[in-house]
């Protein structure tokens, strides 16, 4: 059977430059009427710049060249990621500056908007605008992703009453501690009925927020949460208030998922476990720092023995782990398998990457647990 061309012309949209696309007008008739807009400007549904030559020098200088030629209100995903390659930050500056200033316009079709770039990279004015024009033109967006002036971010959700999505960073200052920012994402919540998908990067500090922190994640209706400590050392021994207060949180009932990346300390995650046995998570993702003892390690998967999971994944450097505990984390992997009989996704391992239980494969295939090694990037 024939595939549809126009079906398959808007498949391809996603996976082709502007230039491709502006060359592949001049192809046909039919073809220019599906990639060409009315006005003359060039319908690219999926964009993402890279402030830095990802694919190569000058890649990223054409596509900006290119931004003008695209018809905005055609535009259903915006992605920018940083440049933290380049060595000249006047350059890296410029390169953000100026797709900030393109986002400013009649974005009708919006519906995700990522801008993935270090703390605080762009003027603030430029931001807020930024922000004003999303909130006049965009009101279906569905995922926002910004992780700069979460301030900014804040005082524009409102405006967003159909985002699923929300990725947004949690930082303390002297005027808006991170409580604060906290309870007011929570006081959000009346506007932003649809949020299911709630990702933090929160820095590390010493301020207990644990009430706020509660009150966030129960105010929305959340199915996925996952909360990032920003860690400049993952080899760090001492750790601040925040996981401390990840093993205290008790997940609302609908949040069925909930991944975590903090310096957790072997009381932490057996504490941990405690809660995820008490609530209704199914799915548990955690990235932590140095394992402390072998106890530590046998007591916390142990204790996960008594959940509902589904779904476990947990990756930890093994450059200071003694063998002792790999045994022990090794043995305890094959304990949970064959005990928790609602496990079928086993993502257990080291970043190195170098930590596999001999048995544990096979024993995950007796008992169809699908085993694999972890890769915190799906989580």
């Amino acid at each position: 059977m024939a595939l549809d061309r126009k079906w398959m012309w808007e498949e391809m949209l996603a996976m082709l430059h502007p230039f491709t696309i502006a060359v592949a007008s001049l192809a046909s008739r039919q073809i220019r009427s599906m990639c060409v807009s009315p006005s003359g400007l060039l319908i690219v549904p999926y964009i993402i710049v890279f402030c830095d030559d990802f694919d190569g020098p000058g890649t990223t200088d054409q596509m900006l060249r290119a931004l003008p030629a695209i018809d905005k209100g055609e535009v259903v995903e915006i992605e920018i990621c940083d440049g933290r390659e380049l060595a000249n930050p006047v350059e890296k500056r410029d390169r953000f500056s100026l797709c900030l200033g393109w986002l400013l316009g009649p974005f009708n079709k919006l519906r995700a908007v990522s801008i993935d770039v270090e703390y605080g990279l762009g003027d603030q004015s430029l931001w807020v605008t930024m922000l004003l024009n999303l909130k006049r033109h965009c009101p279906k967006l569905e995922h926002l992703s910004m992780y700069s002036y979460p301030q900014e971010v804040i005082k524009a959700l409102p405006s967003f009453q159909s985002l699923t999505s929300l990725h947004m960073a949690i930082q303390s200052t002297p005027h808006a501690p991170a409580t604060s920012m906290l309870e007011r994402l929570a006081d959000c919540s009346s506007s932003l009925p649809a949020l299911d998908t709630l990702l933090l990067e929160v820095a590390p500090g010493t301020e207990e927020c644990l009430s706020s922190l509660q009150r966030c994640l129960d105010a929305f209706p959340l199915c996925y949460a996952r909360i990032i400590e920003i860690v400049h050392d993952p080899q760090a021994q001492e750790a601040g208030t925040l996981p401390g207060t990840l093993s205290h949180v008790k997940w609302p009932p609908k949040c069925r998922t909930v991944s975590l990346s903090s310096l957790f300390s072997g009381e932490n995650l057996c504490t941990l476990a405690e809660q995820i046995c008490l609530g209704t998570v199914t799915c548990l993702y955690l990235t932590t720092g140095p394992l402390t003892t072998a106890a530590h390690a046998k007591k916390f998967l142990a204790a996960l023995e008594g959940s509902q999971l589904k779904g476990f994944g947990w990756e930890f450097p093994d450059q200071t782990v003694s063998h002792e505990v790999l045994k022990v984390i090794g043995d305890s992997a094959c304990s949970l398998v064959q005990h928790l009989k609602s496990l079928r996704v086993l993502e257990i391992g080291s970043i190195s990457g170098t930590f596999e239980p001999p048995d544990l494969p096979a024993l995950a295939e007796q008992h169809r647990v699908h085993w694999r090694r972890p890769d915190s990037r799906r989580w």
